[in-house]
């Protein structure tokens, strides 16, 4: 019921017709690139232990994992997955992996930078897409084998999305999101510190990443690998198809609120601690160039963020900034 009510709202915000699974589409609205608004941090819900408590509590002592199905998470890079991961391991759901992700046997990322010749052996086995052709366990199947309550793949979706599965995304304002990137990049070796403020640096080190993301990892492996440029309206209207069958589509301010409505997952405050790594933000002539190039995640996050809080709609629904959650409130 959820993923129906989700595909109703988004249909709405995306300008796409949609049937139950998603079978018509047409386009996108036509104001694509205007510009949205993020509705604001929404009250704040805190764990009912710590995510350093968790460790010590005797089994009976923990909270029971609230997830009714197991949740695919698509991890947009740097919109707080890894946070999400935390809290899922702090309510004992069910999860494997160096940060909920399979990387070794599902190709679970995080994908990066393509591979190269020129990268060490350890950031080729962190962060480097895995050879094409090795995809044969990146099945719904594969993942009901696993068993986790919980799997946070930050790599391109991978065929349709898994019956009997919740899936969710958060989007973030998609410069800051990039800025914050770049940062993440010098901080693990893989972009220098005088290069980390230079867009043109960015898209050779890390192409994917730079050039219409969200697009890239919604639309699947095969547009995550085009070259730079090739991403267009096509792209972002089967991105926008493939959202509106999502169980849940957040913002980032908005996502501890949405995550409990949604599934009971209560996000701690993340603790902002002062970082050594630069800021890697861009100039203006970049930044400028940045939101040409990339106006199809643009397009996307407007629309996502393009609807205001409203608590319940006529059917006793809540609705909200671009989710929707069934009997709740």
């Amino acid at each position: 019921m959820v993923r129906a009510g989700m595909s109703r709202v988004l249909a709405l915000l995306l300008g796409v017709a949609v049937g139950p699974r998603c079978a018509q589409g047409s386009s996108l609205s036509g104001s694509l690139v205007q510009a949205g608004r993020d509705t604001g941090d929404a009250a704040r819900h805190v764990l009912p232990v710590t995510d350093s408590d968790a460790g010590w509590l005797r089994p009976a002592d923990r909270p029971s994992c609230p997830l009714t199905r197991p949740l695919i998470h698509l991890h947009l890079s740097k919109t707080g997955g890894s946070r999400l991961c935390k809290t899922v391991n702090a309510q004992a759901c069910r999860t494997h992996g160096f940060n909920c992700a399979l990387r070794r046997h599902m190709q679970d990322g995080p994908w990066w930078v393509p591979h190269s010749e020129k990268l060490s052996a350890w950031h080729t086995a962190n962060f480097a897409y895995p050879p094409r052709g090795h995809a044969k366990n990146r099945t719904c199947a594969f993942r009901r084998k696993a068993g986790s309550q919980f799997f946070n793949v930050e790599s391109p979706l991978f065929g349709p999305l898994c019956e009997g599965f919740d899936h969710s995304a958060i989007l973030r304002e998609p410069l800051a999101r990039a800025q914050s990137q770049a940062r993440e990049l010098n901080r693990w070796g893989l972009l220098r510190k005088a290069k980390c403020a230079n867009y043109s640096e960015w898209q050779r080190v890390a192409p994917a990443l730079f050039d219409n993301y969200y697009v890239r990892m919604i639309d699947g492996e095969e547009t995550f690998v085009l070259p730079h440029g090739a991403i267009g309206r096509a792209h972002a209207q089967r991105a926008a198809r493939t959202l509106s069958e999502f169980s849940l589509i957040t913002t980032l301010p908005n996502a501890t609120d949405a995550f409990a409505r949604t599934f009971g997952l209560r996000m701690s405050t993340p603790k902002r601690k002062p970082k050594r790594t630069p800021r890697c933000e861009l100039n203006v002539e970049d930044r400028r160039g940045f939101l040409a190039q990339n106006r199809w995640d643009a397009a996307l996050y407007a629309q996502i963020v393009g609807t205001s809080w409203r608590v319940k709609n006529n059917r006793g629904e809540y609705e909200v900034g671009g989710y929707h959650s069934l009997g709740v409130g």
